[in-house]
């Protein structure tokens, strides 16, 4: 997989040396330079960033945006989580730093950190036969199930508080909260981050990146350092769409152990119908696409 890292012009000598470094223990990423003005216009920075992804036949990009774009009116202007779809699709993920040592600190992961063979699963949702249903799929292929009729909204926190790897939730999602476990609230949630950050949090769910609200908790979620990476929706999404996208995500995580979100997100778009596909778009990734999203073993 050849893989984009989107940033300003001006950082490109730091960033050179550092990616030939990176490459060296992971091959096959790239920079990509977008002049730093553009991003006072969202409208240039899609045509060039789209044109850039195509010339260097990128398959998944890290786009660094400013801060100031972290904010909920300006999620519409984010680049959605796929472009040029119907030929050669590029998995965009979105990161937030106002300079090279920002996102220095986040590329650092790749050198340092031991990569966890065997990143757990963790699997909650609302108590409703369809979510019940999907939870229970997921946990016959090996992820850990927190089923809601067996947990108060106290042990479900202090359960998230504990985590690592990976956390999915299904069931209704509001701009300000889980509606499962009686309703995680967003300053609720925020009072139990991991000790470690999350490797990715996929919420299958409507509406936590509500973008007609002052604040949504999905993005604070993110901004707080909770997970490295995030699945979420600003969109109000039928249960039987996200049981068709969560149903194919699972058949994509299980068939090639140890892959990234950045893989099983091009492997839906490659290979799944366009039903799922359109559920897909609905969504966005923030934070590092490549950390690991597979299962330990078959149960």
């Amino acid at each position: 997989m050849n893989k984009a890292i989107v940033i300003p012009e001006s950082w490109s000598i730091p960033a050179g040396f550092f990616i030939a470094r990176l490459n060296k223990i992971q091959p096959r990423f790239f920079t990509i330079s977008i002049p730093d003005a553009i991003y006072l216009d969202s409208e240039a920075l899609l045509y060039k960033l789209y044109a850039a992804l195509d010339y260097h036949a990128a398959n998944s990009a890290l786009v660094v945006l400013p801060h100031s774009w972290a904010q909920v009116n300006k999620i519409q202007d984010w680049p959605p989580i796929v472009c040029n779809e119907k030929f050669r699709p590029v998995i965009n993920s979105i990161f937030f730093a106002d300079d090279w040592e920002e996102l220095k600190l986040e590329l650092m992961g790749f050198l340092e950190d031991k990569i966890d063979i065997t990143p757990k699963t963790h699997l909650t949702c609302q108590y409703q036969a369809p979510y019940t249903t999907m939870l229970k799929l997921w946990a016959d292929a090996g992820a850990e199930d927190y089923h809601p009729g067996d947990f108060y909204k106290s042990e479900i926190l202090t359960a998230i508080s504990h985590m690592t790897g990976n956390w999915v939730y299904w069931g209704h999602g509001e701009a300000n909260l889980l509606r499962g476990y009686g309703h995680l609230k967003k300053e609720e949630l925020l009072a139990h981050t991991p000790d470690k950050p999350l490797n990715a949090t996929l919420w299958f769910t409507c509406s936590t990146l509500d973008h007609h609200k002052d604040e949504n908790i999905a993005l604070s979620w993110y901004r707080s350092g909770a997970t490295k990476c995030l699945l979420a929706s600003p969109h109000k999404i039928n249960t039987v769409a996200n049981q068709l996208l969560s149903s194919a995500w699972l058949v994509a995580a299980k068939s090639q152990q140890l892959t990234s979100i950045a893989a099983i997100v091009l492997k839906l778009m490659q290979e799944e119908a366009k039903e799922v596909t359109d559920v897909l778009k609905n969504y966005y990734l923030l934070g590092n696409p490549w950390v690991l999203a597979g299962f330990e073993t078959e149960k």
